[in-house]
């Protein structure tokens, strides 16, 4: 049986810094930042929230949860379950705290539930390496933005 995978905008995403003031994560470095202070803390799960179930989360099992923006993609998260918040009523989507950066790929709009088939995922991408040593900051982030670090 192969994994099926969801497709999930790359929005929203916030932290609080230290004097407890919301900002918003806009890059995947940033991404990365939070999920690994997550991670620090002893947490196993990074959790994302949404108001329905998917309606093939007994097929997710083994599979990813896919980040996109502006109609491609950009990282990946291991699925690690599914649970329900009565407290909310919401569902919380748990992931392992783990970013794994893909290929970039276009997708369409991402409304709603939206899955792909195991074949035609996204490849992963091999962590950048000294190529965007020395460059400014700015500039090699953008380039991991765009996928061409």
């Amino acid at each position: 049986m192969t994994a099926l995978h969801l497709l999930r905008p790359f929005s929203g995403w916030q932290r609080r810094d230290a004097n407890g003031r919301r900002f918003a994560i806009e890059t995947v470095d940033g991404a990365e930042e939070w999920v690994a202070h997550i991670a620090g803390l002893g947490f196993d799960c990074f959790t994302t929230w949404t108001a329905r179930a998917p309606a093939r989360a007994d097929e997710l099992e083994g599979g990813s949860v896919y980040f996109c923006r502006a109609r491609r993609t950009l990282f990946r998260m291991p699925w690690a379950g599914l649970e329900y918040d009565d407290r909310h009523h919401v569902w919380a989507i748990l992931m392992r705290p783990e970013i794994v950066r893909v290929e970039a790929m276009r997708v369409g709009m991402v409304r709603g539930w939206r899955y792909l088939e195991d074949r035609d995922a996204p490849a992963d991408r091999p962590r950048p390496a000294a190529a965007v040593d020395g460059l400014p900051q700015h500039v090699a982030r953008e380039l991991r933005e765009i996928g061409l670090a």
